[in-house]
């Protein structure tokens, strides 16, 4: 992407959060939208295609709540709940029915990773340490993508990104709307996603700005940075002890 056209995406999407009259203050003012808006990652292709998405979603119908799944991680919950394929469609049902009814009232969206990842195309090295899932368990998750496509779910998938950039785009892009977003997804990077507007859930615990502040006594703005410094994967020459 030329860097023109960065900039013009970056511009387009700080004037939509100038002109958006509806966004709460604190919304308008937290680090979610300037630290996203500053990030070509999220620019690059996600935030323009979702946005476009999110109205036509709008357009369809009034929601003011959405909660956006990590598709792949509630399939991995459900897969190492179960002994075989069909006991884990079995505690995939029950996650899902569990959801459902806890947000009985919001818009479900599904983020799946793409088969084309832009991270691995710039460096070979990202995820080369992890282990490649099991055909089992890829088919289990082609099958759960499949079933949710043929029910008109509303899935999103961008060529070249993983489902934690849609997530992303996603949680901004709504907050711009003045809709709040619950992201259900078992991934510490997202913190940096927290917000008025924005919330993580996982296996029946929220967790929020103010638990991410009381935990490790950083703004999610700050998440990015206490990674690199303090966890395994941050750079030996930043890393630091203790608290």
């Amino acid at each position: 992407v030329s860097q023109s056209r960065y900039a013009d995406c970056v511009a387009g999407y700080r004037k939509e959060i100038s002109d958006c009259k509806d966004i709460p203050e604190p919304v308008r003012k937290s680090r979610q939208l300037i630290t996203l808006a500053s990030q070509a990652w999220y620019l690059r292709g996600c935030y323009p295609s979702l946005a476009k998405k999110r109205d036509d979603l709008r357009a369809e119908r009034p929601v003011r709540k959405m909660v956006a799944i990590d598709l792949k991680a509630i399939c991995w919950l459900a897969w190492t709940r179960g002994e075989s394929s069909k006991d884990a469609m079995f505690e995939m049902k029950n996650i899902m029915n569990s959801l459902r009814t806890r947000f009985k009232d919001s818009t479900f969206l599904y983020a799946c990773d793409s088969p084309r990842s832009l991270r691995t195309e710039m460096d070979e090295r990202w995820k080369c340490k992890r282990d490649k899932p099991k055909p089992d368990f890829v088919k289990f998750v082609n099958d759960i993508t499949e079933g949710l496509r043929k029910r008109q779910a509303h899935m999103y998938e961008v060529e070249g990104f993983d489902a934690d950039d849609i997530l992303a785009s996603l949680s901004a892009s709504y907050a711009l709307a003045g809709d709040k977003t619950i992201i259900i997804a078992n991934d510490k990077d997202l913190h940096q996603l927290l917000s008025p507007s924005t919330t993580l859930f996982w296996k029946g615990e929220f967790f929020s700005r103010e638990n991410l502040m009381k935990a490790h006594s950083v703004e999610p703005g700050q998440w990015v940075d206490w990674l690199c410094l303090v966890t395994k994967n941050s750079l030996p020459e930043n890393r630091i002890t203790g608290k």
